[in-house]
């Protein structure tokens, strides 16, 4: 917290006008993310307004009548590229002459930097949440990084991505790492344990293919045949709509039904807005995704004092820290899965109440809110 009261003891104390810019307000990383922001942002006295354009998605909208933050939705009529949308965002920068705007997600950050070659008085903050392998081609990935040439700063959540975009010599100057932040809850010790097969694991994320559901089965199938037993899974989050979305639904619904042994000790809970809670309630999160920026589940699990099991991507290594916050294993791998899974049944109750320690510290001293706002005000 040392660094945060440097930061703030150097910061303007004037108020801004912010400017917020996300797709929605639906049950994603990001967009939890950008509410964090808005609470920390109207809490430092800044006029804080949100604005947002897929307005069929609202899942955190009721926590901005908490906070003093407004909320702008275009409604636009088509999918895709809108000019709707771009047109409206710089309407309401040329009526409100906002001092600054912060940009999440590859589409807000494209309208933001159109916007800014119209409207150039605002600081423009772009957020890239995600990897470059969430990147759709050559060609686009080019483009929207070329358009950075617009933004005043360009922010990566994972120390890995920026080291990626940095790469590239016109954002050398302009990117920085700032990893997400959260309201560290009070401590929660571990549900008891009195025998290690009773472990009840979570994982949680929206059901899409980067989030690797497909193979996950296989690395408890893989365990199931080494030990002869499968362990207690619960997956919170919301099924992935789009195309690409609904096919991978099919591939987990026939794992599920090939693996009957699986699907047996496998819960869907949906989605849910008591993440700590559901946290609480178990002793492991288990997190395998294909690629990550920085992942907000493995930060939330962490702030309550819950070991992680996860892939070996992007920043996990960094957060996890294989044997001293948990363990880490390859996505692509059913055995490496299973064999991770092994490592944990082969700890005892006090491994898991250490790995639980060492998260809760890692979460008090570098993912507080306080410490990532008071970095985005800086820039502001």
């Amino acid at each position: 917290m040392k660094e945060v009261m440097e930061i703030n003891n150097k910061k303007h104390q004037q108020s801004k006008k912010v400017l917020l810019v996300i797709d929605d307000l639906g049950s994603g990383g990001a967009q939890r993310q950008i509410v964090h922001l808005a609470r920390y942002l109207s809490t430092q006295g800044h006029e804080v307004t949100l604005f947002t354009y897929n307005h069929e998605y609202n899942f955190f909208e009721s926590e901005l009548k908490n906070i003093n933050v407004k909320l702008h939705t275009i409604y636009r009529d088509s999918t895709g590229f809108s000019f709707k949308v771009l047109f409206g965002l710089i309407k309401l920068l040329w009526q409100e002459k906002f001092d600054s705007i912060v940009s999440y997600l590859d589409t807000p950050n494209i309208y933001s930097e159109l916007a800014r070659i119209v409207y150039w008085r605002s600081k423009l903050i772009v957020s890239e949440r995600s990897s470059r392998f969430h990147d759709g081609g050559k060609w686009p990935a080019l483009i929207k990084r070329l358009l950075h040439v617009f933004a005043t700063k360009v922010i990566a959540n994972s120390q890995d991505h920026a080291d990626w975009l940095k790469s590239h010599r016109w954002l050398q100057r302009k990117v920085e790492c700032i990893y997400n932040g959260f309201p560290i809850p009070p401590e929660s010790p571990l549900p008891q344990i009195n025998n290690m097969r009773q472990l009840r694991l979570v994982s949680i994320g929206r059901i899409g293919p980067e989030k690797n559901a497909v193979g996950l089965i296989k690395g408890l199938v893989e365990f199931s045949k080494r030990n002869g037993f499968v362990p207690q899974l619960d997956w919170v989050g919301r099924w992935d709509e789009s195309h690409k979305g609904q096919e991978y639904r099919g591939l987990i619904e026939k794992e599920l039904e090939n693996y009957p042994e699986v699907a047996e000790n496998w819960r869907w809970l949906g989605e849910s807005k008591n993440i700590y809670d559901l946290l609480r309630d178990h002793h492991v999160l288990i997190h395998s995704s294909i690629y990550e920026g920085l992942p907000n589940v493995i930060c939330e699990a962490m702030s309550v004092g819950r070991p992680i099991i996860a892939s070996d991507v992007c920043d996990n290594g960094i957060l996890v820290s294989e044997g001293e916050r948990g363990l880490l294993f390859d996505p692509l791998d059913p055995g490496s899965i299973a064999s991770a899974l092994e490592k944990l049944y082969g700890l005892d109750a006090s491994d898991l109440e250490y790995y639980g320690r060492r998260c809760r510290e890692f979460a008090e001293t570098e993912l507080p809110i306080e410490k990532m706002g008071a970095k985005y005000e800086m820039l502001l």
